[in-house]
């Protein structure tokens, strides 16, 4: 087999370290790109759909108890609270569909707005009949909505906790991205560090070497000692 030239063999390993840190580069900066896509898009639709669920089963809890208040002194104004908690919710609701990106998240929803507009419907009913003056018939029937808002208050639990495990995802995810990162670093660092040390040496042994031997031979001493000039001292040589 035939031997590589002193030339091609420092091209060669020159290359080999060029290679291996633009490699590294490389790695981390689409390491980089992709740890930052995770967060935007995934932290980001979790974050907001964890708001989105507070809010939700904030706006359901206010709604609690007005329509007793309105059956205990039959004041307006609970009614009107009562609305604009409704149009919150639904706002609410609306956001939450649109930062939802799994298929789970939409089914809950699905969910959650079936039962809610089921919930409505019936507590309409009974504020019907309160204002018809069928108190107890009324009264009956509210026992039967309150199951229904206790079953939408632990839908819109599910809901929160679906997002609270995407962003436990997402970080077990970046965590293991790291860790292989520091994994290609660390197998990296030998690999430049031994292509370092054979650059080195037959810089010195195979090129410095030769020449500062070959300085002395042709007549570079003085005083016992090389000129601390090789390459100086042996074009002079040559020329003369």
């Amino acid at each position: 087999m035939k031997r590589l030239s002193l030339r091609n063999r420092i091209i060669l390993i020159l290359a080999a370290l060029v290679l291996t840190t633009l490699g590294g580069g490389l790695i981390s900066m689409w390491h980089t790109y992709r740890m930052g896509h995770l967060f935007t898009s995934v932290i980001d639709s979790a974050v907001m759909g964890l708001q989105a669920a507070e809010e939700l089963e904030t706006a359901l809890v206010r709604q609690k108890g007005l329509t007793t208040f309105y059956f205990l002194d039959g004041n307006p104004d609970w009614l009107s609270q009562l609305k604009q908690l409704n149009q919150s919710f639904n706002t609410w609701l609306k956001k939450a569909r649109n930062s939802a990106q799994t298929d789970n998240e939409r089914s809950i929803l699905n969910e959650i707005e079936s039962e809610y507009l089921r919930y409505v419907f019936a507590r309409d009913q009974v504020i019907q009949l309160y204002q018809a003056g069928k108190r107890e018939a009324g009264a009956q029937r509210h026992w039967e909505v309150r199951k229904q808002f206790f079953a939408i208050q632990a839908l819109c639990d599910q809901y929160r906790e679906i997002n609270k495990e995407q962003i436990r995802q997402a970080r077990t995810e970046s965590l293991a991205q790291t860790r292989m990162l520091n994994v290609m670093t660390l197998a990296a660092l030998p690999s430049v560090l031994v292509l370092g040390i054979l650059l080195a040496y037959i810089l010195l042994n195979q090129i410095l070497k030769p020449i500062k031997i070959l300085s002395m031979e042709t007549g570079g001493m003085e005083m016992g000692r090389p000129l601390p000039r090789e390459m100086t001292a042996l074009r002079q040589r040559v020329h003369n």
